[in-house]
């Protein structure tokens, strides 16, 4: 008893010395360890007594992607704590940067035939499985290191299955390796065998989520590395889980499914199964493999299904040529005319529609451009700009010229790569106004018409546009301002560009605020009457959720928009200007450590350390954006909202509690 208390008392008087450590570590991590001293805080942090700090330096220190540091996690593989030598090993996969290193493979190979922990054990083969191979030689020995793994071990003896922790990271280990280029048909069969019995993984008739995420990873493998079969994929379906049915379309779509006659009988079960996720990514991955090639029975079908999500995609297949006699072009002629006259900022039933009029301008413009009008009325910028790309189709350069002034900038970039891919440098002068903008989406669209262009007033203009780019300070306006500067030299202008100079840093979450910002909520009351409520691993990702939180407290989502939203997959939003390249003025650090699973709540970015703060909601797990986008949460109320989401889904309000 009385040791219990003395040890409480040194806890208690030692942990002021350890918050002010990590905070100190984390300040160095955001700053990339721009000195000498703040690399010292990481690396003596690296050794320090508490478990905790190793394990926040040693995963600072791989977050830096500097490979002189190798050796230093290397030797955190020894570590006498399990956390920090699962850390360690997520941190050389960092640290190497998605480049081979002998190091890190020899380090990670060698560790992981000692390694006894479960959950260590499932750490180093993820790492080991997603480390850059050279050859097939590495594959194979890669391959097999990680299935001997996949064994539990007596002695020397293997005898059943790891533990369901172990196999969780040998399957995914096994996906990263399979999804390498170079492991394309180089799996060795033993691994091949045993992704096989992994997707089929059960240890009870109603496993937890892990068990699925399993048999999803191991069908994602066999999917990756070209080893799918017909049997295989007809077992997958038969998964009572719609994750692991949903593994199907990988084989089809990407085409390493070789047999086109099997993808087709696969694709159309799946196109029939009781998950609205499942029938929408086998009618994507359908149109993707074959587009109109086999037909259009199965697209004509999926556009009657009771799901908008299913009937989409299905309704953009019909731009293909369905062939003499075939109702296609009728049906699409029939949708596009059920355009709602909507309110401004009502998204309204707009959706099929205008997926529709665009095929419909594809395959039979002449009847598109009587429909046309109506869309570019609609207050919906969304719908107008899906005129844009109908007008495109059509070849109605009236129409472009005339939303390349709209309000909106998404739709007038649309116009202007219209008019640019139908009358070229005739339009200069609508890229040369579009250059007033300071939407950077709009901006490079501009730019990117002016490509050789002779007009003198273009680089002038263009001048100007990267004077006032510079001028924000913010750096999610980067790519504009690289397309300018590249623009520019193009066509001639040899001037230095003018100075950027970055905010400054954000001040870094204390261990304090981490504590608070773990227990705070994201609320996401959506204009559908929808509620979307999201807890934050505010330990993970502490810059990237602080930044999130005070973007909620400010109103800065209130209002926005979904604008990305890839049918089963994610949706992607928070966008002040509503499309890919707006964000919210200074880019902050990735924080990989987080799988993205469905419910994730993970951040937008456009190249390392470039998380713009927009917002991307996961509708499936996408395990293929693991170790390059950062999660900083997760759904706890609210997925069946982010289920029916579609693209202009609107943010009314978003607060923390």
């Amino acid at each position: 008893m009385l040791a219990r208390v003395l040890l409480g008392c040194c806890l208690a008087t030692q942990q002021p010395r350890v918050d002010s450590t990590l905070h100190a570590i984390r300040d160095a991590e955001d700053a990339r360890a721009a000195t000498s001293a703040q690399l010292a805080v990481l690396r003596d942090g690296a050794h320090d007594s508490v478990s905790k700090v190793r394990r926040i330096a040693v995963r600072a220190l791989g977050r830096l992607r500097r490979p002189e540091l190798i050796p230093e996690l290397v030797r955190a593989l020894d570590d006498a704590s399990p956390s920090v030598r699962a850390s360690a090993a997520t941190a050389l996969l960092d640290a190497s940067g998605g480049k081979s290193s002998p190091v890190v493979r020899a380090a990670l190979l060698a560790h992981l035939r000692s390694e006894d922990d479960a959950a260590v054990t499932g750490a180093i083969a993820e790492a080991l499985g997603w480390t850059s191979q050279l050859d097939s030689a590495q594959v194979r020995e890669t391959a097999e290191a990680i299935v001997a793994r996949s064994y539990a071990r007596r002695g020397m003896v293997e005898s059943g299955d790891a533990p369901p922790i172990a196999l969780h990271g040998v399957a995914h280990g096994l996906f990263g390796l399979a999804r390498q280029r170079v492991a394309r048909r180089a799996m060795p069969m033993v691994a091949v065998r045993r992704l096989m019995q992994l997707a089929e993984y059960r240890r009870g008739a109603k496993g937890p989520r892990t068990e699925a995420e399993i048999r999803e990873l191991a069908g994602m493998a066999i999917a990756a590395g070209e080893h799918a079969s017909e049997p295989m994929l007809e077992s997958l379906l038969a998964d009572a889980e719609w994750s692991v049915r949903a593994t199907v379309q990988r084989a089809v779509l990407f085409g390493t499914l070789v047999d086109s006659a099997a993808a087709e009988r696969i694709v159309k079960r799946a196109a029939a199964d009781r998950a609205w996720q499942v029938r929408t990514l086998a009618v994507s991955a359908a149109d993707r493999r074959f587009g109109t090639r086999r037909g259009c029975a199965l697209y004509l079908g999926a556009v009657a299904d009771s799901n908008v999500a299913v009937r989409l995609p299905a309704v953009d297949a019909l731009r293909g040529d369905c062939g003499a006699g075939s109702p296609a072009i009728a049906l699409l002629d029939s949708l596009a005319s059920t355009l709602p006259i909507a309110r401004d900022g009502d998204a309204g039933a707009w959706h099929v529609p205008a997926h529709a009029l665009v095929s419909l301008a594809t395959v039979a413009p002449a009847r598109a451009l009587s429909r046309i009008p109506r869309f570019v009325a609609s207050p919906s910028f969304f719908v107008r700009e899906y005129a844009a790309r109908a007008a495109t189709k059509a070849r109605d350069t009236a129409t472009l010229r005339r939303l390349a002034v709209d309000v909106h900038p998404n739709v007038r970039s649309s116009a202007v790569a219209g008019l640019s891919a139908l009358v070229g440098h005739a339009a200069d002068d609508v890229y040369i106004a579009a250059l007033a903008s300071d939407d950077s989406q709009l901006l490079q669209a501009a730019e990117h018409a002016l490509e050789k262009s002779a007009d003198p007033r273009a680089v002038p203009a263009l001048r100007e546009a990267l004077r006032r780019v510079t001028a924000t300070g913010s750096e999610t306006l980067r790519d504009a301002r690289v397309a300018l500067v590249d623009r520019l030299r193009e066509l001639g202008d040899s001037s230095a560009p003018p100075a950027f100079r970055a905010p400054a840093r954000a001040a870094v979450p204390s261990e304090r605020e981490i504590a608070s910002l773990a227990r705070e909520r994201l609320v996401l009351e959506m204009a559908d009457g929808g509620t979307i409520v999201i807890r934050f691993f505010a330990d993970d990702a502490p810059t990237n959720v602080a930044r999130t939180v005070r973007l909620a407290r400010a109103g800065r989502y209130d209002g926005l928009t979904f604008h990305r939203v890839i049918l089963g997959r994610f949706e992607q939003g928070g966008s002040p200007s509503a499309n890919e390249y707006a964000g919210w003025g200074s880019y902050t650090r990735d924080e990989f450590a987080r799988p993205h699973v469905r419910g994730a709540l993970s951040m937008s970015s456009r190249g390392d350390d470039t998380n713009d703060g927009q917002l991307v909601l996961h509708v499936s797990d996408n395990f293929d954006f693991d170790h390059a986008y950062t999660v900083i949460g997760e759904i706890v109320r609210g997925q069946e909202v982010v289920d029916r989401a579609l693209e202009g889904a609107t943010i009314r309000r978003g607060t923390v509690r």
